[in-house]
């Protein structure tokens, strides 16, 4: 019986991919920054630049133009 206590959750484990997430502020700048793990070597990078009302930004993402993380 104990025995199943711990090995049943670990067979209910299923494989996941993991994404590393980060932020950093300091003197009033926010970095953030996140790893996908994914196989599909067709990334893109946007750059929007900042205007006069709006921080700019950097877009990273596949084809289909959606953002990661």
């Amino acid at each position: 019986m104990v025995v199943m206590v711990f090995l049943l959750p670990a067979l209910m484990i299923s494989s996941s991919r993991a994404c590393t997430v980060f932020y950093i502020y300091k003197d009033g700048r926010v970095l953030a920054a996140s790893n996908e793990d994914w196989s599909d070597p067709n990334t893109k990078m946007w750059f929007y630049p900042a205007s006069a009302d709006s921080h700019g930004w950097v877009k990273f993402g596949f084809a289909g133009g959606f953002p990661q993380a």
